[in-house]
């Protein structure tokens, strides 16, 4: 996964969920125009200035934003970044529908949660 960090500003994410987005496009919490993307798995170079325009939009907009994954996303649409999506299977977000080749699961929400206690 680092291997796609190397390029540009040093970090790559996976995108969000579809429905996620839409969802948080629907209820406000998410800029119409902004592409959603994934704070659950991060690749990232030391000093990269994505993670730290980042950091000051938590530290400085928390309010305004409904997670730090909205701030992650609205910190790329807002600014002029060069980075590298991860691929998804570096953050697969079907839990029931895994690919041989995953290299992490995501279990989120709680749904998906229940599922994972059942499987440990």
């Amino acid at each position: 996964a680092f291997t796609f960090c190397k390029k540009g500003d040093g970090l790559s994410v996976t995108y969000d969920a579809s429905s996620t987005v839409e969802k948080w496009k629907e209820e406000g919490f998410l800029n119409l125009k902004a592409q959603g993307y994934q704070a659950g798995v991060i690749a990232f170079k030391r000093f990269s200035p994505i993670m730290n325009k980042w950091a000051e939009n938590c530290i400085f907009h928390h309010k305004e934003e409904y997670s730090e994954q909205t701030a992650l996303s609205h910190t790329l649409y807002k600014n002029t970044f060069n980075f590298s999506p991860l691929p998804s299977i570096y953050n697969w977000l079907d839990p029931r529908n895994i690919p041989p080749d995953a290299a992490i699961i995501h279990y989120g929400g709680e749904e998906n949660k229940i599922q994972l206690i059942k499987e440990v």
